[in-house]
């Protein structure tokens, strides 16, 4: 039996907080994938789907994003 993924400590938010930052135009979350590399091999993962891509962010392109 597979168990759910760790919930992160202010990760989590509900629907009415999702609407509100919506409404507002606020961020809730952020994620920023620096490369397509993982061995997890997680089932419900989508990163395994798609192009196989090993390509790296550039380290000075994420400091601008950020």
């Amino acid at each position: 039996m597979l168990s759910p993924p760790p919930i992160l400590k202010g990760y989590m938010y509900g629907a009415q907080e999702a609407h509100q930052a919506r409404n507002s135009n606020r961020l809730l979350a952020i994620r920023l994938e620096t490369n397509k590399s993982c061995n997890l091999r997680c089932r419900y993962c989508y990163a395994q789907s798609g192009e196989d891509s090993a390509k790296i962010a550039d380290f000075n392109n994420l400091k601008r994003i950020i």
